[in-house]
């Protein structure tokens, strides 16, 4: 029976395309301090597969600003299998522990002092690439949130902003007065009233 539940787990992770049992990922960082954001930075993320549908993720050398807060680890976070990337969400609280920077002394990383920081992790990943956002509750002890942004999400893009295109239309009257340009098929005759249009060279009845 163990051996079964597995190999389930095995063939269900593979699915969503997972070769990979560690990765770093390089993108950009945004980090926002009370609704305030900073400019991007690279920075880098490190992957680790746990091979039992749960992985690791540490986030290097993390800053404030000016401020060094040290190395946030976030582990055994469960990945749900979703196509053509994985999604996965985690509420933890953590330890910060100083970080590795050579240029920064130990005793200057802030993060071991805060103590317990609950930690709040969602986002998506595949082979290629790595989106999410980090909240990190500071309340307590910097009397701030902070929200971290790595990466851009996965579902947006060239295609998907082509497919979106595709599906906007203009509406006129009969008369050939132009009443919306570019607006979803969807919704064009919403809020208009009863009676005939032409969306997208076709006439179409409201009743």
């Amino acid at each position: 029976m163990k051996k079964t539940l597995l190999l389930a787990a095995f063939g269900i992770f593979s699915l969503a395309g997972f070769a990979q049992t560690s990765k770093t990922y390089t993108d950009d960082l945004v980090v926002s301090i009370d609704g305030v954001s900073a400019p991007a930075q690279k920075s880098n993320i490190e992957f680790v597969n746990n091979e039992n549908g749960t992985c690791n993720f540490l986030l290097k050398n993390f800053c404030l600003g000016a401020f060094p807060v040290g190395n946030i680890e976030l582990k055994n976070v469960e990945l749900v299998s979703g196509g053509a990337y994985n999604t996965f969400e985690t509420q933890q609280i953590i330890n910060i522990l100083p970080g590795d920077d050579p240029n920064v002394p130990e005793e200057d990383w802030i993060g071991p002092g805060l103590k317990d920081v609950p930690i709040d992790m969602q986002g998506k990943i595949n082979e290629e690439q790595l989106y999410c956002t980090i909240d990190i509750d500071m309340m307590s002890s910097l009397g701030q949130m902070i929200k971290v942004t790595f990466g851009k999400d996965i579902t947006t893009g060239i295609t998907h902003v082509s497919v979106t295109a595709e599906k906007l239309v203009d509406v006129y009257t009969l008369n050939g007065a132009l009443l919306r340009s570019r607006v979803s098929s969807e919704n064009a005759l919403n809020g208009l009233q009863p009676g005939v249009y032409v969306v997208n060279g076709k006439k179409v009845v409201k009743k």
